[in-house]
């Protein structure tokens, strides 16, 4: 199942006990119908929301498609619960016999490594084993492994900084942190292989405290050169919003290193929120009344971007950079960012764009009223010492205000 946890969080465990019962009922009853009442079917639920089929006898890969359509359909169908109408997802993993494993073993172990690159893959979906998913198993267990050797040595993590720039002038106004990780024998790891891990495992805790050190630190540094409307945002992760007590954290390194409030941004993505709306609530009414502003990142993306700018007071959006992306050829892109840019101004929110690739889609967000921009048209992401050269050869160019 998908998102189980959310439903024991929201009803509460005997909601869930319910839920677990009314699937598994579904389940069989779906088994069944599919092989027909074959003596060989089996089913079980292995874990706290997994379930396992045996389904004996599919000869090809369109039966399995077949078959887990039908599944899909069975799961999927609407469980009253409380007087409401709840529908379930789910990730499903198939191991086929002999191709996948000859034992039972390897079937299962195969069958779950599946399933997780079906939630990787955005849930809800489904995923045949491939000898090539066991690889990415074994890298990432590589993976993890050195993260946790690299909590003894946190220097090993740096943060690099991409612009963020006024669309109609040029003049950078501030920039984006985006961690790295420098390890002494793989090089440079990219995020998309690490950060996922260290949120799962709450490694992304000390991880994450440390950047925001890091970050203040950088800021104070850069603060005599700085002008004084220059300003550095930092991705915080669910576990560090729910988890860990931001306000006491910021507060006592911006004390530290005489890091002014207003130099600081955090960027939170909409599913963030999802996880448990009022402890969300009042921790983000606590950063912005230390004077942080809270920026709300990928908008458009998430569950329910309208009704989040009804119940989370923040300070700007970030448009995703799947609506930029076509947007000097898409009228359907261009109407949604239109509608964005319209609204976020009259809630009195600054509106950044990411993913700015070409000159032309700058031209467009421009025409549309986007004040910020940012994207591998302005600049990549870069270590600190290549980003304070970009700054001054900025400077020198006059496209960006830089006291010297």
């Amino acid at each position: 199942m998908d998102e189980f946890k959310v439903v024991n969080d929201n009803y509460g465990h005997d909601s869930g006990d319910f839920l677990l019962i009314r699937l598994a009922e579904k389940l069989s009853s779906c088994a069944r119908e599919i092989t027909n009442d074959h003596p060989l079917t089996m089913i079980s639920r292995i874990g706290g929301d997994e379930f396992l089929m045996l389904i004996p006898h599919l000869k090809t890969t369109e039966d399995v498609d077949a078959v887990v359509k039908k599944i899909f359909v069975a799961v999927r169908s609407p469980i009253l619960m409380e007087n409401e109408e709840l529908v379930v997802g789910g990730s499903i993993g198939v191991a086929r016999y002999p191709y996948n494993g000859k034992t039972s073993e390897d079937l299962i172990k195969n069958a779950d490594i599946a399933m997780y690159r079906a939630k990787a893959d955005g849930k809800n979906t489904h995923k045949v084993f491939t000898p090539k998913m066991f690889k990415s198993v074994v890298h990432r267990a590589n993976i993890e492994r050195e993260l946790r050797r690299s909590l003894s040595d946190l220097q090993q993590f740096e943060l690099w900084f991409q612009p963020l720039v006024c669309i109609k002038t040029g003049r950078i106004l501030g920039a984006e942190s985006l961690v790295r990780w420098r390890h002494p024998t793989l090089g440079i790891v990219p995020p998309i292989d690490f950060i996922s891990i260290a949120e799962e495992t709450a490694m992304i805790l000390p991880l994450g405290q440390w950047l925001i050190e890091r970050l203040c630190i950088q800021i104070q540094q850069w603060a005599p050169y700085f002008a004084p409307d220059f300003h550095v945002s930092i991705n915080i992760s669910s576990k560090q919003l729910y988890r860990q007590n931001l306000v006491e954290m910021f507060a006592f390194y911006m004390e530290k290193y005489q890091v002014p409030a207003k130099a600081i941004r955090i960027e939170i993505t909409e599913s963030l929120l999802l996880q448990d709306e009022d402890e969300a609530e009042r921790t983000l009414k606590a950063i912005r009344a230390s004077g942080i502003e809270v920026w709300l990142d990928d908008f458009g993306t998430g569950y329910s971007s309208l009704s989040y700018l009804r119940k989370f007071t923040v300070d700007g959006i970030k448009i995703d950079r799947s609506f930029v992306r076509d947007i000097t050829t898409d009228p359907k892109d261009q109407q949604l960012v239109q509608a964005m840019v319209a609204m976020a101004k009259n809630l009195d929110l600054l509106v950044v764009a990411e993913g700015i690739e070409k000159l032309e889609q700058a031209e467009k967000l421009s025409q549309y009223g986007c004040q910020i921009g940012q994207g591998y048209y302005y600049d990549k992401p870069m270590p600190v010492d290549d980003f304070v050269k970009r700054l001054i050869n900025a400077s020198e160019s006059n496209v960006v205000e830089f006291k010297i």
